[in-house]
């Protein structure tokens, strides 16, 4: 299944769906309720892998990994910690975004920025490829 970003519509049908508040959809992807209205209204578009994960959570779509615990499973299926890990890993993405352009527009390009930074994205990308089997 080819996943494209979703419009305010979707984002806003999703939810009513469900039955979820706009904080109990938003926890699902580590995001406020904030957030949520602001997809549903169209101002802010909603992250491709948030989106990919509710689609997945609500059982519209199928993981894509080939991780033997994802594997002719529905994210029902799946354990709070598997769900929490996906997420981890979509915050800390954003995290790492947010750090770099801060550190760019501050012009701090030295050692004690890039660093950990780089650490970071080593560990995420060992997250990633355990998750994805």
């Amino acid at each position: 299944m080819n996943i494209k970003p979703p419009t305010a519509k979707q984002v806003e049908r999703l939810r009513s769906t469900s039955d979820l508040s706009a904080e109990a959809f938003g926890q699902i992807v580590y995001v406020g309720a904030a957030a949520v209205y602001a997809w549903e209204k169209g101002r802010r578009q909603c992250p491709l892998s948030a989106w990919e994960l509710l689609l997945i959570y609500f059982g519209k779509a199928e993981p894509r990994s080939a991780a033997p615990w994802a594997t002719g499973h529905r994210m029902n299926d799946f354990s709070k910690c598997e769900i929490e890990a996906v997420a981890a890993v979509h915050n800390a993405q954003r995290i790492l975004v947010i750090a770099d352009k801060l550190c760019a527009k501050a012009g701090m390009d030295g050692d004690a920025v890039v660093q950990p930074i780089d650490e970071a994205r080593r560990l995420l990308e060992h997250v990633a490829k355990v998750i994805q089997g």
